[in-house]
């Protein structure tokens, strides 16, 4: 197992420092990533008798850069993408008491067809809300590696993370993304797929999660973007159909979530985010 990298990743404050510190002790370097003032937190972690490199990334909700932070994790998404400094296992961080925002990045990842585990942190939090997640049912439908109940604060479920990420770090299946995507998206997005097979050798899911996201947002952080004929042809199709262009992956991906998170673990004041969205969600063709 030597020279395995593993990148830590999640939303701010969901823990994920706190397990990078657990996974990794003292054994860490703190360094600026080249050109802005943002730290790069690595460290080495012990599995067995073997050490791998830990990377804890900065903080972000979604792969849509609005600051430093942000657009280092959207730079590094491109890298790994496009096979620059790849790492072997993504480990995805999420607060287990705000699951369907937490999983909207981590849906992200999951494109990339790196093995993904997903650590749900906060558990004991969770359990003084009354919050029960089936984790094997949640994996079975969000389609990553595995799925990890954990408590970084109070060291839970450490053990039982480190022997999925060594399972992890063997495995070499791939696992296709599971988000669901109508017909009549993928049909407007479709010429935007192909360009990215073409042009990148990129695999099926990757180049459809990359082609709703520059229908959506115009570019992509790290990428080369299509013509731009072919960008506003697909935005003038979605539009036809009554998908708003600007939220589509947004509007994807929740509506995904919507069915693989079951109403009942998320309590009611968290559901704000994806109340913005009804009207979208309720759409014909997505409900």
């Amino acid at each position: 197992m030597a020279d395995k990298t593993v990148a830590i990743i999640g939303n701010p404050n969901s823990g994920k420092t706190a397990l990078f510190n657990v996974l990794t002790g003292l054994n860490q370097k703190v360094s600026n990533y080249p050109g802005v003032t943002v730290e790069q937190v690595i460290g080495k972690a012990n599995l067995g008798v073997e050490q791998v490199e830990i990377l804890d990334l900065p903080g972000t909700y979604s792969l849509v850069p609005e600051s430093h932070d942000e657009r280092i994790v959207s730079q590094e998404f491109a890298n790994w993408a496009l096979g620059n400094n790849r790492p072997d296992c993504i480990i995805s961080v999420v607060d287990s008491t705000n699951l369907k925002r937490n999983l909207y990045l981590t849906s992200q990842f999951l494109d990339l067809g790196i093995p993904v585990i997903v650590a749900l942190n906060m558990m004991d939090l969770a359990r003084q809300k009354s919050i029960e997640i089936d984790h094997e049912v949640l994996n079975q439908h969000l389609g990553a590696f595995s799925v990890i109940p954990i408590s970084a604060r109070y060291h839970e479920g450490i053990d039982d993370l480190k022997s999925s990420l060594m399972n992890a770090l063997e495995s070499t299946s791939v696992i296709d993304s599971k988000l669901m995507v109508p017909e009549p998206v993928r049909d407007a997005v479709l010429p935007i797929q192909d360009w990215y097979k073409t042009h990148f050798g990129f695999a099926d899911s990757l180049a459809l999660s990359l082609a709703i996201r520059v229908t959506t947002s115009e570019r992509v952080e790290g990428f080369e973007s299509p013509n731009s004929a072919l960008i506003e042809t697909a935005r003038s199709q979605l539009s036809s159909i009554g998908f708003p262009a600007e939220t589509l992956d947004a509007t994807l991906r929740y509506h995904w979530l919507d069915q693989i998170v079951p109403a009942s673990n998320i309590p009611i004041e968290k559901r704000s985010r994806s109340e913005r969205i009804d009207e979208i969600l309720t759409h014909k063709w997505m409900g």
